[in-house]
């Protein structure tokens, strides 16, 4: 690139004039600090292709105040639906950081849903063996079953009262199915970034990523604590699903393409904000009631 020193150059003492320092911006911008300093010593090779350049340097410009300027705009002239789409020629290949923790999260997110799916098996199956048991006292045991007397009167009470108590436990079986249904609400309240409140969304749950053929879109999500739980990008028509732990009460999902992105808690699909189409580089934070 012509000239990077710049843009770097610039930011830096933008950043310093308002009294920022690198951890404040990285809990701003949501941008890792070693990026951050790749930026502001115009080592921007650092940067994992032209898409995160675009990214990283417009996010951290719009928090510090700086308007780029006509050469600086040249240098990062790829927007994200242009520059980083299926046709792109430069492929930015996952570090091996990156594939040992997807891997740890595809296995982690599979042992929990397996475990999540074996509690309702059971209920079903002691559901079947209750409407098994029932059949065969009705069409077995009622055929074989002498003429009742007064003499054996108690034995018809018996099993009166074991169909009874059968369809009684069916019954609580049946109750204990129906799910909350989980709702997320936009905040009305002034907020630096989109916020949202998520009700009825009980955990350890599956927070769901979609992202259309339109374009791929970098992600990085993290919970309270700066504790991170996915970053990487999503290729175009796929999904990330990403696993949510109990105890976790505020989740930040920032989103490097909106147009292309859908965010799902469960079955509830998250409303974009109004401006993603223009301001298609948010971060969207989700308080977990």
């Amino acid at each position: 690139m012509d000239e990077p020193t710049h843009i770097g150059d610039r930011l830096k003492n933008a950043r310093i004039k308002q009294g920022h320092t690198l951890d404040d911006l990285q809990q701003l911008t949501k941008i890792q600090k070693r990026y951050l300093i790749a930026i502001e010593e115009n080592r921007l090779d650092d940067l994992p292709g032209d898409f995160f350049v675009n990214a990283f340097i417009r996010q951290y410009a719009d928090v510090v105040g700086v308007s780029l300027k006509g050469e600086e705009q040249r240098h990062i002239q790829h927007t994200p639906a242009e520059g980083y789409t299926h046709e792109s020629k430069e492929k930015v290949l996952p570090t091996r950081s990156e594939l040992k923790r997807s891997s740890r999260e595809t296995k982690f997110t599979y042992s929990n849903d397996s475990k999540s799916t074996l509690p309702t098996f059971l209920l079903v199956l002691m559901f079947l063996l209750i409407l098994g048991a029932i059949w065969y006292y009705i069409f077995y045991m009622g055929n074989d079953t002498p003429d009742i007397s007064e003499g054996n009167a108690p034995n018809q009470q018996m099993i009166q009262t074991q169909t009874e108590s059968s369809e009684s436990a069916g019954s609580s079986v049946e109750s204990e199915a129906p799910q909350p249904e989980t709702v997320v609400t936009a905040s009305t309240e002034q907020a630096a970034t989109p916020t949202y409140s998520v009700a009825g969304f009980e955990l350890p749950n599956t927070l769901s990523i979609e992202v259309d053929a339109t374009g791929n879109s970098w992600v990085l999500v993290t919970t309270e604590g700066d504790v991170s739980l996915f970053e990487g990008v999503i290729q175009g028509g796929s999904t990330q699903s990403i696993q949510l732990e109990e105890g976790v009460n505020q989740v930040f999902v920032r989103i490097g393409f909106l147009p292309s992105t859908t965010i799902k808690f469960g079955e509830a699909t998250v409303e974009m904000p109004a401006d993603y189409q223009t301001n298609q580089t948010q971060t969207l934070t989700f308080n977990i009631e």
